[in-house]
């Protein structure tokens, strides 16, 4: 499955166990993309973000968002739920990221395992200018 997919997202710890992978997450997500022939390939970080590169470029970095954890299950899921959706809306890898570390940190804003967030939030979220994601209250 690896060789037909466009874009790879795999946790830095789950990178270096499954792929012997290890460093610093630029070089990690440059030769996960590499070994995988990805377009694109992203390691993330928790608590630190996410670093991700595309074929021919140099690794981007996303700080992770400063939140009010609620509960941080799913917080993944939300993760690559925010990268398909600033992929389906044609967004350059960066913007990607943003999306994805975005509605992450809102995932953790609420209980359960799952995003609550509404795309009228996430892009709330983004258009917001702090880096903090307030909490949504349902």
């Amino acid at each position: 499955f690896l060789a037909a997919a466009a874009v790879v997202v795999c946790a830095q710890r789950d990178a270096r166990t499954v792929f012997g992978l290890d460093g610093d997450p630029g070089d990690v997500a440059t030769r996960l993309r590499e070994q995988t022939d990805a377009d694109a390939a992203v390691v993330t970080h928790g608590a630190d973000g996410a670093t991700g590169v595309e074929r021919g470029a140099d690794p981007i970095h996303e700080p992770a968002r400063a939140t009010t954890v609620v509960d941080r299950f799913g917080a993944g899921d939300a993760f690559l739920a925010g990268m398909v959706w600033g992929l389906l809306h044609d967004r350059d890898l960066s913007e990607c990221l943003r999306c994805a570390v975005t509605l992450a940190a809102l995932k953790c804003t609420v209980l359960g395992d799952h995003s609550q967030a509404t795309a009228e939030e996430l892009v709330a979220a983004l258009a917001a200018p702090s880096a903090t994601t307030d909490p949504i209250l349902r």
